[in-house]
């Protein structure tokens, strides 16, 4: 009986096992249809990779192929990498780990273990699109070995946050365990990034991907994704890299209208994804269209290397660039080669030379002035601020902070124009068509936080970056914003120009802005809702102005400035006087000597941006009997301490070579102040040195004779009071070299 019932409690409890592994399985066999959707290739990072994940047995995920693009280090440092799935409640999870070679430059003891970085990504299901997978979180983690991750992270900034002994134990045990040193997720804002995996299960797409990742690119790739794309006629990820290498390979003009009838059919872009990587496609069409419609134009980044073009050539350059309509890229491809042991990334302009071109083309065009040629020197202000544009409009970091500062250059030169050379409606109005062509170029980052974009890959964008490692993108913002709105407010000035001259009175609201700010003011995006403001402190003073990085509206009482901080108290404004500060002649200014020329300019001359001390205008030459009055900036070489105020006591020959030239008197009634002492005595053309100073030649050796002043020798200074101007600056001689930037100004009666 015992045996019998005992039997029977066995059976029934391998009844209920196989009952509870029966339910088990068949739960595991009707789940198997929702992890089988999770299953198939994807494109992923907007485009920038793949991703092949394959369901296995009782609902068990392994992704085959594909990765993330993470970072763009190289794969000369990355030495292990993996992926791995999971599935759970309706949500996909993906990881994958990095782990890199400590760079080699690092001291020894400094060296951590190793690198890695651990990505962690949580999806749901796309709503919009069946099969797509839409990014809910991500999180990026860097983890870091040695005792650099004790002194470079905030480590002990968050040890310090401890509120009792268990809690800093806690801490100091996590950190030491997890060596955790970086850690960045997904913005709340941002949630959620719609076709993060995009699924196309074509069997083709690894194998394309992977040899673009691998670094390769050629007609055969181009030949392969035209296969793909065609198979694939609506998928606007395919099309895109269908562009850019139609672009690269095929017809410029093609696809050019295939971008057309993308933009067309896909506008407007609500994915965050789809528009960087569209703009990333569009750049390799619009490069290509430029290459193709205007070959004589040469890449920004050969144009500015200080050996090939001197200035002149420089400006005729810009000049024919600016006709063109368009930006210039230095597009990225849209799948980067980071698994290619040959790929280092592309170069950077070089923030030097770039920057002194700039300003020296900015003095250029303001000097041109002084010869009566006003739309080429606006042209040339407006094609600096166009290549600032482009340079903006680039992924990294530092091409878009040189771009920043070009701009801000170009600004400050086309407020002198605007302010002291339209004289009349038709001026203003011309000048406002310049202005609004660099305004509405195709193409341009009109929102200054796109500054923060393609430093790194695209599942970075959306990421809160911070830590050792990463730029101060808020510096970078704050930048990019001051120079934007020096440019609005350039606008804004020339439009109460326009209605001083038109209406004898300046604007007194918003609707006075008319007829040029058609949609009214233009915001001022340091603030949340409000637009440029303008105030008037008297009747011949109107000024308009933004409340700038503090935030804090000061009535254009504190003007702010930059070398104090990048964010400091002050507003950035534009004073706008009733009469012309600078009034440069329409036909251009004639003086037989320095005090007829300050007679047209009571009030001195535009501030040079080479001179040492700021603010200090122009300087200007006395006219001799051979030579006429120069007006002169002291160039890249800043040399402005070899020139010392006059002084009493010079007699003719003190110095040896530098001769004393003799200045009429001024005239009774002068009235030139402190303009009077940025008057030079010199000569035009460098003396040459006596035979006693000895040089080296080409070869090495000593010789003697007449060598240039320009020679490695030390020069012997002029007597104070006294400037021998040196040559035209040429850049051809080294960005910062000897030079100085003139131009002659034309006697009374004469012609060019």
């Amino acid at each position: 009986m015992r045996k019998r019932l005992w039997r029977r409690r066995f059976v029934g409890l391998i009844l209920l096992a196989g009952l509870i592994l029966g339910i088990y399985l068949a739960w595991r066999i009707w789940t198997r249809r929702r992890y089988e959707k999770a299953g198939g290739i994807y494109i992923t990072t907007g485009g920038e990779s793949f991703l092949e994940i394959e369901p296995r047995f009782l609902g068990k995920l392994k992704a085959r192929e594909g990765n993330f693009v993470l970072s763009l280090y190289g794969s000369d440092r990355l030495y292990s990498r993996s992926v791995s799935c999971q599935f759970f409640r309706n949500r996909l999870y993906i990881t994958q780990t990095e782990k890199y070679h400590p760079p080699i430059f690092r001291t020894f003891w400094w060296m951590p273990l190793n690198m890695k970085y651990i990505c962690n990504l949580v999806l749901e299901p796309s709503k919009k699109n069946p099969g797509d997978w839409d990014l809910t979180d991500a999180q990026i983690i860097v983890r870091e070995g040695g005792l650099r991750m004790f002194t470079y992270s905030h480590f002990w900034e968050f040890l310090k946050d401890s509120k009792s002994p268990k809690d800093f134990f806690e801490r100091l045990g996590k950190g030491l365990r997890s060596r955790e040193i970086l850690c960045f997720s997904l913005d709340t804002p941002q949630k959620p990034i719609p076709g993060f995996l995009h699924r196309i299960d074509d069997p083709r797409i690894p194998e394309y991907f992977s040899r673009r990742l691998r670094g390769e690119d050629s007609e055969a790739i181009y030949e392969m994704i035209k296969e793909i794309a065609a198979d694939h006629e609506t998928d606007p990820y395919l099309k895109l890299h269908l562009i850019e290498q139609e672009a690269a390979y095929g017809d410029a003009n093609k696809a050019q209208e295939m971008w057309n009838e993308w933009e067309k059919k896909n506008s407007p872009i609500t994915d965050a994804y789809l528009e960087e990587f569209s703009q990333r496609a569009w750049q390799h069409v619009s490069g290509a269209c430029l290459k193709k419609n205007h070959p004589e134009i040469k890449h920004y980044s050969d144009v500015f290397k200080p050996h090939l073009l001197d200035m002149r050539e420089r400006k005729e350059w810009l000049l024919k660039f600016f006709k063109t309509d368009q930006l210039m890229f230095t597009p990225d491809p849209l799948v980067p080669p980071v698994l290619s042991s040959s790929y280092k990334g592309r170069g950077v302009a070089n923030f030097l030379e770039m920057q002194v071109s700039a300003k020296t083309l900015r003095i250029m065009a303001i000097l041109s002035l002084f010869r009566g040629e006003r739309e080429e020197s606006l042209k040339v202000l407006c094609g600096v601020y166009r290549i600032g544009q482009c340079l903006c409009s680039n992924h990294t970091l530092i091409d878009k902070l040189i771009g920043v500062a070009i701009r801000a250059i170009a600004a400050q030169g086309m407020q002198i124009y605007i302010l002291n050379t339209c004289e009349t409606g038709d001026d203003f109005e011309k000048a406002w068509h310049l202005l609004e062509r660099v305004y509405n170029t195709p193409g341009q980052r009109t929102n200054y936080t796109d500054i923060i974009k393609g430093e790194y890959s695209l599942l970075c964008f959306p990421m809160n970056v911070s830590g050792r490692d990463m730029p101060n993108y808020l510096e970078a913002q704050t930048r990019s914003g001051v120079s934007d709105m020096k440019f609005e407010l350039v606008r804004m000035a020339l439009t109460a120009k326009y209605k001083l001259i038109r209406d004898n009175k300046f604007p007194g609201s918003e609707e006075e802005f008319k007829p040029f700010f058609q949609k009214g003011v233009p915001k001022d995006i340091f603030t949340e809702k409000d637009r440029l403001r303008f105030i008037s402190h008297s009747r011949d003073e109107f000024y308009v102005y933004s409340v700038g990085p503090d935030k804090k509206d000061n009535k254009v009482a504190i003007s702010y400035d930059p070398t104090n901080g990048t964010i400091t108290p002050g507003d950035i404004f534009i004073r706008i006087p009733r009469e012309r500060e600078f009034p440069f002649p329409r036909e251009g200014v004639r003086a037989k000597n320095a005090y007829e020329l300050l007679d047209q300019f009571p009030n001195g001359l535009p501030a040079d941006s080479f001179a040492d001390t700021k603010g200090r205008p122009f300087s200007i030459v006395e006219s001799t009997e051979t030579s006429p009055v120069l007006v002169f900036s002291f160039g890249p070489d800043t040399d402005e301490a070899d020139f010392k105020p006059f002084t009493k006591g010079i007699t003719k020959g003190e110095g040896g070579i530098f001769e004393p030239v003799p200045t009429p008197p001024p005239p009774k009634d002068a009235t030139y102040g402190r303009s009077l002492q940025w008057v030079m005595k010199s000569s035009h053309t460098p003396p040459k040195i006596p035979q006693a100073y000895i040089d080296q030649d080409r070869n090495g050796k000593l010789t003697k004779g007449d060598i240039p002043l320009r020679s490695s020798i030390d020069k012997k200074h002029p007597p104070p009071g006294y400037y021998t101007i040196e040559p035209m600056y040429d850049p051809t001689n080294g960005t910062v070299t000897e030079g100085d930037i003139f131009i002659e100004i034309l006697k009374p009666g004469t012609r060019e």
